[in-house]
Parts: structure tokens; sequence; C-alpha cells
């Protein structure tokens, strides 16, 4: 079997039939597809069952709710092909996703194929096509994996398991994760040890998967687990890199990445949904991360602007309530 198809399913039931048939539809077959039903509700596990039942390609498994990181390690579990590609329940394939795919693993032998996305309203309609990450079709090996690694560490460009064609024998299949459960940012999570251990990595400059931008997605709001969320998974990446022995520069990137998503993502989004007394509380978590404390001392190494390095001292002295009021204040103005 060439490719295991991977698809965690949950309360999908408007969106599980273009999944699936956009997979059926595709024009190579030396496939299975693995649909995991995670307590679903609604109709979703039936039409799964059903597919299942009149494909010998498709299996089903219907589970208790245990989130979608621990459902996607379910999946690793039973999946056989040399290849293991995600595919979230609500989003789906060009139809020439595994011909795209198929050319280029038969004349490369990769560990890892990246490729981009389009974005599509909630009733599946194009809307934009995600920019490219390099300017063309782009082989990573020897020296060049920091190339991508870099990318990696220091944005979240290369951060979607949906967005990755991955070789099965470098996967971390039996490390638990469990005691990640329902931490944000699990792609990333399980994206550092299959980049860490990849000798050859490609990047195809297409855009062959559909990713679909719910009306309930856009509106949620952001939640302050998500910081501590956000500092478990860099604490984690950071051991990670020492522990493979990354270069310095690697290093930096990681921190660099860390303290300006603590500026560009954190700040704004705790302070417009959130009272000071949050935002104090949130301030307060970020200096006790021992991450934080490692880049800041490094800062000057580090490619930061002259803002960024600026509301990175603030909250390491303590004058979080000065940025709160720039912010409300720039908020008020503008709307």
């Amino acid at each position: 079997m060439k490719y295991s198809i991977l698809v965690p399913v949950y309360n999908v039931e408007q969106y599980i039939v273009q999944c699936i048939e956009s997979v059926l539809t595709q024009k190579i077959s030396c496939y299975e597809l693995i649909l995991a039903d995670d307590g679903s509700t609604d109709k979703s596990g039936e039409i799964c069952r059903e597919y299942a039942r009149r494909y010998d390609n498709i299996f089903y498994y219907k589970k208790n709710n245990e989130g979608l990181l621990l459902t996607r390690r379910f999946l690793l579990k039973k999946a056989v092909g040399d290849y293991v590609i995600f595919l979230d329940s609500d989003d789906f394939w060009s139809e020439d996703f595994l011909t795209v795919l198929d050319s280029k693993i038969n004349n490369h032998d990769i560990d890892v194929f990246f490729f981009r996305f389009n974005t599509v309203s909630n009733n599946g309609l194009f809307i934009e096509s995600f920019k490219d990450v390099f300017p063309e079709d782009t082989l990573f090996e020897g020296k060049e994996i920091d190339k991508a690694l870099t990318i990696f560490f220091n944005s979240s460009k290369l951060n979607s398991l949906c967005l990755k064609c991955i070789k099965r024998d470098i996967i971390d299949i039996d490390a638990d994760y469990t005691s990640f459960k329902d931490r944000k940012s699990e792609d990333y999570l399980q994206s550092i040890y299959i980049m860490l251990n990849a000798q050859k990595m490609y990047y195809i400059n297409e855009c062959i998967y559909n990713y679909r931008l719910s009306d309930s997605g856009r509106s949620r709001r952001y939640k302050l687990k998500y910081v501590d969320d956000f500092l478990v998974v860099q604490e984690y990446a950071s051991a990670m890199l020492k522990k493979y022995g990354s270069s310095e520069y690697l290093i930096y990137c990681q921190k660099e990445g860390f303290l300006r998503d603590v500026v560009e993502t954190i700040i704004p989004s705790v302070i417009y949904n959130y009272r000071l007394k949050d935002f104090q509380n949130v301030a307060s978590r970020i200096r006790k991360s021992s991450l934080f404390s490692e880049s800041f001392e490094a800062r000057r190494e580090l490619k930061l602007s002259s803002k960024e390095m600026l509301l990175i001292w603030i909250i390491k002295r303590h004058l979080e309530s000065i940025i709160y009021l720039i912010f409300k204040l720039r908020y008020k103005n503008n709307h």
C-alpha cells in the first residue's frame, strides 16, 4: 500500500461526503482511506460506515471522544501505507491531488513533501490561494535542510499536518502524546519530531488542498487557555531542538519565532478580548516561562524589529499596563 489517508471525523455531516468523494475521484487508487469517528453526535458516523461498507479500501472506526490530537494518533496506529497523508473531514482535495504528489514521489526518495492550499468558503467556493513559501518546487537535503527547518521553527508556514505527505517510517507512531491532550498547536507539536528526523524534504509549489473557512472558525473568540497551550508546546520544541543537537542558528530561529508570536498574536489577542487584570496574568505566565527568559537574554542576536524589542522589554519589566492602554486606545481610534 502506497498511501494511508487519515481522516479524523467529528460532527461534520454537512462536509464529510465532499471530503470522502474528493479522495474517491482521484485517478490513482493505491491508497487506504481510514476514517475515525471521534464520538460524533450527528450523522457523520453513519455516513462513514456506509462508505466503508461499499469500498474495500475504506476503513471506519468508532471511538470515544478524545479530541483531534489523540484521534490522529489513533489513526497513525492503523496506517500501513508507505506514506501518510492527513485530511481534515471538513476539507477536500483538488481532483489531481494524488497525481501531482505521485509524480514527485516516483522521481524522488523524500521523507516529507509540502504543498500549498486554497481557502474555500463554508459552501466550498474558492476564496483565494495561499501564498507560496518558496518561489518554486524545492528539494532540501544535507545542509539545505536547515532552510526548511528555519521556516518551520520561525513561522507557522510549514506547520499543518494536512499540508504534508510523510514517509511513515519517520513518524513517532508509538510516542505517547496524552499529556498534550486538548492542547492547541497540535499540528506544530506533532510535526517537530518529523521535521527533525527528515533527511530529505520537497516543497511542491502547487495548491492541491482546499481548506474550508467555516463561519464558526472565523468568529471564535481567543481563549486564555491558548496562552498556556502555546507556552507548553514551544517549551517542548525548545527541548527537542536541544535533544537533537540542533545548530545554535536554528535554536535562535525558534526563540525569534516564539517572541514574535508573543508580540504579534498573544498580546493583541488578549488585550482586545479581555480586561487588564487578565492581560497582567498572561504577562506573568509568559515571564515565568524558561523559554521567555532564554529568548530575552538572546534578543540582541535575533532579527526582531525595534517595536518587537520594546514590547518584549516592557513585558519583562512588568509594565504591561502601558501596552494594554496603548493597544486599547489604538483599537478605539480605529473603530
